[in-house]
């Protein structure tokens, strides 16, 4: 489980998890992602979410991010 919501990742953190995952005879992942501590998601529909629910400007992922993220894996 990574748990983005309580301790943010940098994208290439969680793709090297990812790659790793098989070692592990891990083929399950769980993205806990938001939650009442953290909003670090930035949606088109409402941007001020993440601007006022993210620990900080740097630490939001935006949707390419989570798209290209569902992609490689």
């Amino acid at each position: 489980m990574i748990d983005s919501a309580r301790h943010f990742l940098k994208i290439a953190t969680i793709k090297r998890l990812i790659q790793n995952m098989p070692q592990s005879k891990l083929n399950i992942l769980h993205w806990h992602l938001v939650d009442d501590e953290s909003f670090p998601v930035k949606l088109a529909s409402h941007p001020e979410l993440a601007q006022y629910g993210s620990y900080s400007s740097a630490k939001i992922y935006t949707l390419e991010d989570v798209q290209g993220l569902i992609t490689f894996a």
